[in-house]
């Protein structure tokens, strides 16, 4: 969950994100660290699992900015990829820039935070 918590234009720097990423990145999770007991997966390299998942997502899923203003709410599921456009030509923000709140969920185990929708 983000919260803007001052406003800022359109082309200020927005969040962006991929749509329907966090399945594609839960199938390849869910891929890499299946064959293995969750008590190890602190120790499974995900490495080329999550590069080859990002390069499916940046191929398949349409970028979609999400721009906000004060007091607006965005909410993502916690396996989407998301990241943050460059400023715009005309963009602006009040003192001391956009600034937002974000708020992550507390999983209990990394079991949890994969298999949870």
């Amino acid at each position: 969950l983000g919260l803007a918590l001052n406003d800022a234009t359109v082309d200020a720097s927005p969040l962006v994100i991929w749509e329907g990423s966090h399945r594609i990145m839960r199938a390849a999770l869910v891929e890499a660290l299946g064959p293995h007991d969750p008590a190890d997966w602190g120790r499974v390299d995900i490495t080329d699992a999550y590069i080859s998942a990002r390069r499916e997502v940046f191929a398949r899923c349409r970028r979609v900015a999400a721009p906000t203003g004060v007091g607006a709410g965005t909410l993502l599921h916690r396996l989407t990829v998301h990241g943050v456009a460059p400023w715009g030509a005309g963009a602006r923000t009040p003192e001391p820039g956009r600034i937002i709140a974000y708020f992550r969920p507390q999983m209990t185990s990394v079991l949890n935070w994969l298999m949870q929708p």
